[in-house]
């Protein structure tokens, strides 16, 4: 009777052009794939049966072309039903088509990753499978114990040429796979798809900041000091978190052009080497160095408030001789590099080499509560000088996007419809790469922007309200207009206020939320749960927001109310900030602090520290039967730039404050500075540091004290905690002891 009834739907499906693929759960096509497959011919088959057998109940069978077929076939990749259509040889990579007709459907690509693509669209567009987060629970099939697919012809190219998200497992690499992201993936998912994606390279663990990769001080500075910066005078070994090779080198040069040459060697299914300076700055300072920022960056500095060299010249440059000689022998690759903090700016001189792409990142300048060419948000009217200079003597440019961080962690995201936004303001601009800082990992306070973002990237002119409307109506069911409500009001609570989302949520985050929108979102998130309770997989994914929600409540209560306590000294704001941080570290774990803000110990020594608090200082250690810390918390000799604060609460701004320390007669000489105006904020966000005297520590094994008397000039506005900064590059001072007192 299933036999009869089946022949009856594909004798009708025939006659309406249409195919039927399965009925009353009974398979009624074969998968065909080439003679000899490949692994990734392998992989696409699988996944196209694996998926339908979610969606119809049925196994289809796998043959390769020549053998017999029952039912439908259905060819993937490089048969020879693909190649008798026409060709896909002119179009971009990663172009595929699709084709339903006569008695066969042909699902193909320009190259094998586009053969997965085929299928990918195939499940999506005609059976309505969507991968909607990475979670188990992600995933969409609707059920069909009938399954007719229409006639259709369908060829598309990508808006994009990459496509990256750091996704670093299997589960978020199948995610990203899925929606069509390229890059960045682990090394190992080659085989998967015969090459095509871009890799995270083997060994280099950060997958962008490479220098101390690549040229590990362990392993060369002993031997080698030439290679490393020369900073105050002094050579200093590297790390990934900070310092820079000397770029003028010649060894260097060719030290790294040859670990590019044997990498490709090694790997010739991978596209991209990360060749990009460390994280942090530590640049070279030797006569080479600064002879090529001077004669072909013309002396640029970063900004007005930061005298250090924009250094964009002098890294084209290396990375043009490294392309030269590293990619002589491999012309389709690529070398992946960063335009970042003081090597943001376009170079003046250097033309870039069509091998290398920059990746600029939309950081420090950047907000992320306006879209980027919005030219009333002045941080992103500067990152924008910079990309429109960029883009037009590079055209292999590409953006790196902070998605994830997009600025702060654990906060709610109001970038759900800013960010796709940039990303089609990106491609009318011209770029045509682009990166989002994340793993993919945080769906559930990301909400739809990982999936929004991935249809994006294929196809800029989507419509973006429509999409975020679908992910929330597919993912949630019949709480999909809930949710759709609780994220809408998210991002309008932060346009309410018309504040900037940048990268330093201490100073920035209170009174960035409107609290009536928020509430708004609290109430339709409580209400998209009640609705989910009759279904099991989307009330699990409600509860998951749910979770996350809490954290983020938790982690804005905490900002806000200890940024109050700075401007006032109120300790009921402390006490309330102690709370909330409690609860965000009984959630989160030890690693829950946002970036820049102070730690839940901080917080509890606070009301019994005289006003007075220090962040980024070392570990205990003991010097002259003192205990005491050191201003560079990451170790002498590393090279990285150490920065330590103290923050003073100063009960009278219209008097002057006497700071005294007692400082370890073997430290480093160094000028300490307040924070005049950004309270905290690095110079490149618009903060403004200026000194308030100097110290000679004497160079015995003494303590001694050092006095700085502070003017009420000198003070930041409108708040009631002052912060006193030190450090830079490999400044040691060791303190004892700090005190405040009003100055006579």
């Amino acid at each position: 009777m299933i036999a009869l009834c089946f022949a009856c739907l594909l004798s009708a499906g025939r006659a309406s052009a249409d195919l039927t693929l399965a009925a009353a759960g009974a398979p009624g096509a074969t998968v065909v794939i080439p003679p000899d497959p490949s692994p990734g011919h392998q992989f696409a088959a699988q996944e196209l049966v694996d998926h339908l057998r979610l969606s119809t109940g049925g196994e289809l069978p796998v043959v390769e072309e020549g053998q017999p077929v029952t039912g439908i076939p259905i060819f993937v990749g490089d048969t020879q039903a693909a190649r008798e259509r026409p060709s896909l040889a002119n179009l971009p990579a990663d172009s595929f088509e699709v084709y339903i007709g006569g008695d066969r459907i042909v699902l193909r690509g320009h190259n094998p990753l586009a053969n997965l693509y085929a299928v990918y669209d195939f499940l999506e567009r005609e059976v309505g499978v969507h991968w909607l987060t990475p979670a188990e629970n992600g995933t969409i099939a609707p059920k069909h114990e009938t399954l007719t697919v229409r006639e259709t012809t369908r060829t598309e190219s990508p808006a994009f040429r990459l496509r990256m998200f750091f996704v670093r497992n299997d589960e978020t690499a199948r995610w990203a796979l899925r929606n069509r992201i390229n890059g960045l993936f682990p090394a190992e998912w080659a085989d998967k798809v015969d090459g095509d994606l871009a890799y995270f390279p083997p060994g280099i663990g950060r997958g962008i900041h490479s220098f101390a990769d690549l040229m590990p001080p362990k392993d060369y500075f002993e031997a080698h000091p030439e290679y490393f910066p020369l900073i105050a005078g002094k050579r200093q070994p590297i790390s990934i978190g900070n310092g820079q090779l000397c770029t003028t080198n010649p060894d260097v040069i060719r030290f790294v052009a040859d670990k590019v040459d044997r990498y490709f060697d090694e790997h010739p299914e991978a596209r991209v080497i990360s060749v990009a300076p460390d994280d942090g700055y530590g640049w070279c300072e030797c006569e080479s160095c600064r002879k090529v920022d001077d004669e072909l960056g013309a002396g640029r500095k970063w900004s007005e408030n930061d005298s250090r060299p924009v250094t964009t010249d002098r890294l084209m440059l290396f990375l043009n001789q490294v392309a030269e000689r590293g990619l002589a022998e491999h012309p389709d690759k690529t070398i992946i590099t960063l335009s970042y903090v003081n090597y943001l700016p376009p170079p003046l001189s250097v033309r870039v080499d069509p091998h290398v792409m920059p990746l600029i990142c939309h950081y420090a300048p950047a907000c992320y509560a306006h879209q980027m060419s919005d030219p009333a948000c002045e941080a992103n009217a500067r990152f924008l000088e910079s990309l429109r200079g960029w883009v037009p003597q590079c055209p292999n440019a590409g953006v790196y996007a902070y998605t994830d961080k997009s600025m702060w962690y654990w906060f709610w995201r109001p970038v759900f419809r800013l960010m796709p936004h940039d990303i089609r303001f990106l491609h009318e601009t011209g770029i045509r790469n682009y990166l989002a800082q994340s793993g993919a990992t945080n769906w559930e306070y990301m909400g739809p922007l990982y999936w929004v973002t991935a249809k994006m990237l294929w196809d800029p002119s989507r419509d973006i309200d429509a999409l975020i409307a679908e992910w929330c109506r597919t993912l949630y069911g019949p709480a999909g207009e809930a949710m759709l409500a609780h994220y809408n009001e998210i991002e309008q609570a932060v346009l309410a206020t018309g504040k900037h989302y940048r990268d330093s949520p201490n100073p920035e985050a209170a009174g960035l939320y409107d609290m009536d929108h928020i509430a708004q979102a609290n109430a339709a998130l409580a209400q998209a749960a009640k609705l989910a309770r009759a279904d099991e997989a989307t009330h699990a994914r409600v509860q998951a927001v749910m979770e996350r929600w809490a954290i983020s409540r938790a982690c804005y209560g905490y900002v806000a109310a200890y940024r109050r306590y700075e401007e006032t000294g109120d300790l009921a704001d402390l006490k309330m900030a102690i709370s909330d941080a409690g609860a965000l570290a009984q959630r989160v774990g030890d690693d829950w602090t946002p970036h820049s803000c102070p730690t839940l110990a901080d917080l509890e020594r606070e009301p019994t520290s005289g006003g007075m608090r220090w962040s980024g200082f070392g570990r205990e250690e003991e010097k002259g039967g003192k205990t005491c810390r050191n201003t560079d918390e990451t170790g002498l000799g590393d090279g990285a730039a150490g920065w330590a604060t103290v923050h003073l609460l100063v009960p009278d701004k219209a008097k002057a404050t006497r700071l005294r320390m007692l400082v370890w007669g073997q430290s480093s000489p160094v000028s300490p500075t307040i924070c005049s105006k950004g309270h905290g904020a690095g110079r490149t966000s618009g903060g403004e540091w200026n000194g308030i005297g100097t110290f000679t520590p004497s160079g015995k094994e003494e303590w001694q004290e050092a006095v700085f008397e502070i003017p009420p000039a000198l003070y930041e506005a409108g708040v009631g905690r002052q912060i006193v900064g030190f450090g830079g590059g490999d400044s040691q001072i060791w303190i004892a002891e700090t005190r405040i007192e009003p100055a006579e």
